[in-house]
């Protein structure tokens, strides 16, 4: 089926060059041929499917697998396969597309070496058309450690004329999009063609798009192209999309695009001007060890980040790797930060070209480097959930008790994170946190309180009084917003271990902008009224819902007499340990 967009595309460049000098009746003959060209047009094989291999240094093929996929080896691995290759292609350009090799590539096409690519964050392309033989089944090899993953197939374009690279560069400022493409052909008079293409805002695709065009100049070429009097900007709580086409000749390509900028102002991170603060986790790939590799579908990656977001998470670090473009893609559409690693100039620069159009890619490092200010924290330890701990446990008849033991020891890691996630939030220089890769043992909405765009935050200077003490506790607010919460409302209530309230009030009543450390007043209570060791629990609540708890101990002067607690049988107290 003809894709709609990149019919008009090509029918209107087509048009523009010849209308001048062609009648009515003509066009509408040229029109109808047209449509039979455009439907031949960019073709595609996919090389998914069964492969012949050979593992080592030998070629003997003696066995099948499917693509793409991997296997369980430290060696190279050859795979083979036959591919008819239509009669019609004989005068295209026939490039090799490999998604996602797991380290370096040769290709072989009908014995012919067709080149060798290193990139393990990018695409691999072949050009392979002066090695095809059209209209006859042509043997096509790969050499690489392990495997394959994603996209395998051979395309056509026009040799005559057609696009090579192009990028996509948002100017926030101007609102303008910088468009430089790299066009090539056998035709000698490149200079004499118009590029065209439309832009439309994604979710909107049924308005008029906004065109725009250009005339090259040579090879390369750069625009600037008008957005229309409303530009709609890209962030984690808006994430807004364009896509754009591109055509020259009858070669047609598109993108997904957002208008965002990232940048960074007295060591305050900035998306689009405003301040913002990364909530992040480690992706290491341990996540994936039972595959031994990363999903390629956009699916895979949505529910990651959704899991993510849920836990009040905006930003993922990939340590030691660089996503697929199905990664990118998702975190697009969701609103996710993300930050890759690279190993060197060369792979950045790949890394940009592939992927930096997608507003989601927010900052590229090289393999271990720590981005300053984002702090790095934990990790700590739980219970291990192994059947070799569960055949001790079950051998010293204590198996009943393993999945108590997981989740104590994981209430215990919720408990450091959240101080350690809080005293993040309070500290001014700290541009945001990093967790390392982990389960979390608590429900979502728990762990939200003291890990989301808006925290309270009780400065507690201790969490065990005499009940001769007063509780003296400023509250501050952390808000990483799109905008200030206005007549923002601050409640707060303490109570005791049997959810008894003992008291609670209004804290506070006023706008709260996008900051951290924005005061909200102090909570004061004596407690002398307490007469027994108690467990208390502070509440507080901005803007009415957003809440956050401390638990925190209140013991009575005085010397407490055993009769006069309520101890168990079972529950030996004593203040000496003699053995």
């Amino acid at each position: 089926m003809v894709n709609y967009f990149a019919f008009r595309a090509i029918i209107r460049n087509f048009a523009c060059n010849i209308l001048t000098i062609m009648s009515r009746w003509l066009w509408i003959v040229t029109f109808c041929l047209l449509r039979g060209l455009v439907a031949s047009a960019q073709e595609t094989i996919e090389l998914t499917g069964e492969w012949e291999y050979s593992v080592g240094d030998s070629t003997h093929y003696n066995d099948y697998m499917m693509l793409p996929g991997a296997l369980r080896t430290d060696e190279k691995v050859w795979f083979r396969k036959g591919v008819y290759v239509p009669q019609k292609w004989e005068k295209q350009r026939v490039t090799l597309f490999l998604e996602r090799p797991m380290g370096e590539t040769t290709v072989y096409v009908n014995g012919h070496e067709a080149g060798r690519q290193t990139s393990r964050s990018t695409p691999h392309r072949y050009v392979v058309s002066d090695y095809l033989v059209s209209g006859q089944r042509n043997k096509i090899v790969v050499c690489v450690n392990k495997g394959i993953l994603g996209l395998m197939g051979m395309k056509t374009q026009s040799k005559r004329l057609y696009i090579d690279k192009w990028t996509i560069t948002p100017d926030v400022r101007t609102g303008l999009a910088h468009v430089t493409v790299n066009v090539d052909g056998s035709n000698r008079f490149l200079e004499d063609y118009v590029v065209y293409g439309d832009i439309w805002q994604v979710g909107h695709e049924d308005e008029p798009p906004m065109g725009w065009g250009f005339y090259l100049s040579g090879k390369q070429a750069s625009e600037d192209i008008m957005l229309g009097r409303e530009v709609y900007l890209w962030d984690e709580f808006r994430p807004r999309l364009y896509k754009v086409d591109f055509s020259f000749g009858n070669d047609v390509q598109e993108k997904i695009f957002g208008m965002r900028e990232f940048s960074v102002k007295d060591g305050q991170l900035l998306i689009n001007g405003c301040p913002i603060w990364l909530h992040g986790t480690v992706e290491d790939g341990s996540r994936f060890s039972d595959v031994g590799y990363p999903p390629m579908d956009e699916a895979s990656w949505t529910d990651i980040f959704k899991k993510c977001e849920e836990y009040g998470l905006n930003y993922m670090r990939f340590r030691g790797y660089c996503p697929p473009e199905a990664a990118f893609a998702a975190a697009d559409r969701i609103g996710f930060y993300l930050q890759p690693d690279s190993c060197g100039e060369e792979e950045m620069r790949e890394i940009m070209e592939n992927y930096g159009h997608h507003p989601s890619l927010m900052m590229l490092t090289p393999y271990g480097a720590i981005t300053e200010r984002i702090e790095e924290l934990g990790p700590w330890p739980t219970f291990p959930d192994s059947r070799e701990v569960r055949d001790r446990l079950d051998e010293n008849g204590m198996g009943r008790q393993a999945e108590l033991f997981m989740m104590a020891s994981g209430q215990q890691q919720t408990l450091r994170y959240k101080d350690e996630i809080e005293r993040n939030l309070r500290d001014s220089d700290k541009a945001g946190f990093l967790l390392p890769p982990f389960t979390p043992y608590v429900k979502a909405d728990e762990w939200r309180e003291f890990c989301s765009p808006v925290v309270a935050l009780a400065k507690f200077p201790k969490y065990v009084y005499a009940n001769k003490d007063s509780l003296i506790v400023p509250l501050e607010v952390y808000n990483a917003m799109y905008g200030e919460l206005q007549n923002a409302r601050n409640l707060y209530y303490v109570s005791d271990d049997s959810m008894k309230v003992v008291t609670g009030g209004v804290l506070s009543v006023g706008s709260i902008p996008v900051a951290k450390n924005v005061e909200a007043g102090t909570i004061r209570l004596s407690l002398e009224k307490i007469k027994k060791p108690s467990k208390l629990t502070l509440f507080v609540a901005v803007a009415g819902k957003l809440k956050n708890q401390w638990d925190f101990w209140v013991y009575p002067t005085d010397s407490v007499e055993t009769s006069e607690t309520d101890v168990p049988q079972d529950i030996l107290v004593t203040d000496t340990l003699n053995g």
